[in-house]
């Protein structure tokens, strides 16, 4: 372990820079070119005001609730279409039939009436 301790010692011990470091940094900086400022460098800086970053939060949080709001409100209409035309088929059946027995009822009628009447 002291061989192990004494190289740590020796990589980080405190050293001076070689003579033009900093000349070649800055000179390397000021080569760079500058990048435009994309929009959302320029969004991301807005956020390290704590108030424009609550309002940010309250705004996305009001977004989600009227979002998740909208789609229940649709998924309600649409149930609400479903019943609303099964209903519709289920009346227009029901009234099928309904016709269907009252024609064969009055079929029997007729047939019966157009018999003489044996009873008398």
């Amino acid at each position: 372990m002291k061989p192990l301790e004494e190289e740590l010692k020796s990589a980080l011990e405190r050293r001076e820079a070689p003579a033009g470091f900093t000349e070649r940094v800055m000179a390397q900086i000021a080569a760079t070119p500058q990048r435009p400022r994309v929009w959302r460098a320029t969004l991301a800086s807005l956020f390290r005001y704590p108030r424009l970053r609550w309002a940010a939060t309250v705004v996305a949080a009001f977004l989600i609730v009227a979002g998740v709001s909208l789609v229940r409100r649709h998924e309600e209409r649409l149930r609400g279409e479903t019943a609303r035309r099964e209903l519709l088929f289920a009346l227009r059946f029901a009234g099928n039939k309904l016709n269907a027995t009252m024609r064969e009822a009055r079929s029997i009628e007729r047939r019966n009436s157009e018999t003489p009447e044996e009873s008398q």
